[in-house]
């Protein structure tokens, strides 16, 4: 007889299914270190930008490859589109807010803010069990961090950044989470073959 206390194997996660969330959450906070390097390079040391950048944009390959496992390259090319759109948002702001260019930083953050609702609308419309509004909350919620760091660097203001960095690594952790566990959700037959791909 099973005591009250033990877990069916049903509960247990496989393998595979650890494999795919350790991918996710390495893959997205790669994603926030290499932006928080990217912003001091753009500040402070000019010659590691260029490299930084490009390995930012190898960040984006990272979860390209996973990705597409279920969802097709085709679609995941979609997806990475819109994350390299925010990345260059990103390098962009920054070199205009440490420039001092109000009007074209203002600009720059408006786009940086609808890429994100293009995201998460992108994103709902591939798996039921994930909502527009959460993803948008979700990257909200990282661009108001990303943006707390870029104000902390360009102030100075070092003990503050530290303190944003080690949030925004903890929250990369429920978006990447919340992308694990919709996948998961969504291929109820067998969790782990590859889901037919879709070329909307």
């Amino acid at each position: 007889m099973r005591g009250a206390g033990t877990m069916s194997q049903s509960q247990y996660l496989t393998y595979p299914q650890m494999h795919l969330i350790h991918s996710f959450r390495s893959a997205s906070q790669d994603l926030a270190i290499w932006s928080l390097l990217l912003i001091n390079c753009i500040a402070r040391i000019e010659s590691c930008t260029e490299p930084v950048y490009n390995r930012l944009h190898e960040t984006a390959g990272d979860i390209y490859s996973s990705f597409s496992i279920f969802y097709g390259p085709k679609t995941a090319e979609r997806l990475i589109n819109l994350l390299t759109r925010h990345i260059v948002s990103l390098k962009n702001l920054t070199e205009a807010m440490l420039a001092g260019d109000q009007e074209k930083a203002n600009e720059l953050y408006f786009q940086w803010h609808q890429n994100a609702g293009d995201t998460a609308s992108f994103l709902a419309e591939l798996n039921p069990y994930w909502v527009e509004e959460q993803w948008y909350a979700l990257f909200e919620r990282y661009l108001g961090m990303m943006y707390q760091q870029l104000l902390s660097v360009a102030s100075g203001d070092f003990a503050k950044g530290v303190d944003i960095f080690d949030r925004t690594r903890y929250h990369t952790i429920l978006m990447s989470d919340y992308l694990t566990d919709g996948i998961m959700q969504s291929l109820t037959i067998d969790p782990f073959q590859p889901a037919k791909a879709t070329t909307k």
